[in-house]
């Protein structure tokens, strides 16, 4: 350049020829040995691209210069590494699940609320994908589920029998219950009420009522909506085509049930039942011990858990007779559980 058009200046102690006029920021676009840029850094601190954050800054007699401020000639100039910059955050909305409050106690339960879910921000990192919490947008509405028994001082007591149909060991239980005229409710899964239509069919028959226990007996423990949707609306329409009629209780594998599990089972229309008395028959103690440790766990309202499938049920049916006739004799009655619900208090 002509030297009318150029001027000296001095740069981290070296002397250079610019253009007059030159602002700081044409300084920085000139290929001079400067400092080093900054770099872009996560929300913690960490380096995600090494010099590609805000360019070297240039000082004059101590004071960092504006980006359009002017270079004169004689000017003695030093450069600064550049600021580090954060990376740029995409805001990206979080479901907040919907947590569930119990209310009362007791084996049968009644969604009171439905809930809903929330909203959380959280902003991603455009380089690095780091996560990190932008706020709540909306908070979530808790589900309120209230745990019930009948009418205190009623003495009533619901039979239960999970994981059936089971040829051969079904049959004899509902033998057994004819001929002490008493009611029971079954749980029956899915895909054994398919597999076994005409004795599913005979427990209602029999006056019993038949209810899900999911269709295949997976866990319900997790938060997966599609298997807790498929397990509650699959077994509900496999008991519809055989029975005739649409359960409208709902006893979870194992009594576990998450909260979006929990909401299909409702969404599906039908209701939870837990139990208090559970002997652990599938331990398959003696008959004489499985009835003690049912009997000494009744109280008004109970329900008892017991199963016709799932394995060898010999010391259930074994003892049920006894469990039914002591049960009697100490004034109890036994009833379905939509008896037992349309009588049940929080």
């Amino acid at each position: 350049l002509p030297a009318f058009t150029t001027m000296t200046v001095s740069i981290d102690g070296h002397q250079h020829r610019i253009e007059r006029g030159s602002t700081a920021a044409d300084v920085v676009k000139m290929e001079l040995p400067l400092a080093a840029a900054g770099d872009i850094v996560d929300m913690t601190g960490s380096v995600v691209a090494s010099q590609q954050g805000a360019p070297p800054l240039i000082e004059r007699h101590g004071s960092v210069l504006a980006a359009d401020d002017r270079i004169h000639h004689g000017d003695v100039l030093t450069s600064q590494r550049g600021l580090d910059v954060v990376e740029h955050q995409i805001p990206t909305a979080t479901p907040i699940p919907v947590a569930v409050e119990y209310r009362g106690d007791g084996p049968l339960e009644r969604v009171a609320s439905t809930g809903s879910e929330g909203v959380s921000l959280l902003g991603v990192g455009s380089i690095s994908g780091l996560v990190t919490p932008m706020g709540v947008s909306q908070a979530s509405e808790p589900m309120v589920v209230e745990r019930s028994y009948p009418v205190a001082g009623d003495k009533v007591v619901a039979l239960t029998f999970d994981d059936g149909p089971w040829p051969g060991q079904t049959e004899r239980i509902l033998k057994i219950l004819a001929n002490e005229g008493v009611p029971a409710t079954f749980f029956v899964l899915g895909a054994k009420a398919k597999a076994y239509p005409a004795l599913t069919a005979s427990i209602a028959e029999q006056g019993h009522q038949v209810e899900s226990h999911g269709y295949s007996h997976r866990s319900l423990a997790s938060r997966d909506k599609a298997l807790a949707q498929r397990e509650a609306r699959k077994s509900k329409s496999e008991i519809a085509v055989v029975t005739g009629q649409y359960p409208t209780w709902f006893r979870a594998p194992g009594g576990h049930l998450s909260e979006e599990a929990r909401t299909e089972v409702v969404a599906a229309g039908m209701r939870v039942v837990r139990w208090d008395v559970d002997p652990q028959d599938w331990r398959k103690p003696p008959a004489w011990k499985l009835a003690r440790e049912t009997l000494a766990q009744v109280r008004p309202g109970s329900v008892i858990l017991l199963h016709d499938g799932g394995g060898d049920r010999t010391s259930t049916i074994n003892a049920l007779t006894t469990i039914i006739r002591k049960l009697q004799a100490q004034g109890y009655i036994f009833v379905t559980l939509d008896e037992m619900g349309s009588a049940s208090r929080s």
